[in-house]
């Protein structure tokens, strides 16, 4: 096996050392870290946002039946059963209530029964979080893309450097200015 030095812009000495014959994984190497970082940059963002979307579905949900528990016309009977309810839920460890794959828009009315226009609100809210989680996963394909296009950029920089110099080596004489 033999060595190549290889003139680049990507590293801080200006300059690679490979073995040959070149394999594209060594070629890649600094494309390749570039993007595993910004891979993991940019999951680690969407991990931290993905439960932004739940806020306004819970603030939404939670300011209607606090103002319908607080209403003069609800029973006691009724604020009882809402507020035992949402007890429940929380020592089941699942929040107000779980959002997951299984999860529809009328939860919430299905679990409280007729408390007249929760399942309108409700409606509105699941919109929201919909909208929201998807504008939140578009964001981060989008990311993924940029960060994809900038890798195989890099990586076509690098092939380029690599035999800019070999041809440099093996045919100094087109260097050299015409007359």
């Amino acid at each position: 096996m033999g060595k190549i030095v290889v003139r680049t812009k990507f590293n801080k000495t200006g300059r690679r050392v490979l073995t040959t014959p070149l394999q594209e994984k060594w070629v890649c190497a600094p494309a390749d870290r570039r993007y595993k970082k910004a891979y993991y940059a940019i999951e680690s963002e969407f991990k931290k946002k993905k439960d932004k979307p739940l806020y306004p579905y819970i603030e939404k949900i939670s300011h209607f039946i606090a103002s319908y528990v607080a209403s003069s016309s609800v029973s006691a009977k009724e604020r009882y059963r809402i507020v035992k309810f949402l007890s429940e839920s929380s020592l089941r460890e699942t929040g107000p209530m779980a959002i997951g794959g299984h999860m529809d828009a009328r939860r919430w009315s299905r679990q409280l029964g007729d408390i007249p226009g929760l399942s309108h609100v409700e409606e509105e809210a699941w919109q929201t979080y919909v909208e929201e989680s998807q504008t939140l996963w578009k964001e981060r394909e989008d990311a993924l893309n940029r960060a994809s296009y900038a890798h195989d950029v890099m990586k076509r920089a690098l092939w380029k450097e690599i035999s800019d110099q070999i041809h440099r080596e093996f045919h100094p004489e087109d260097d050299k200015p015409t007359k």
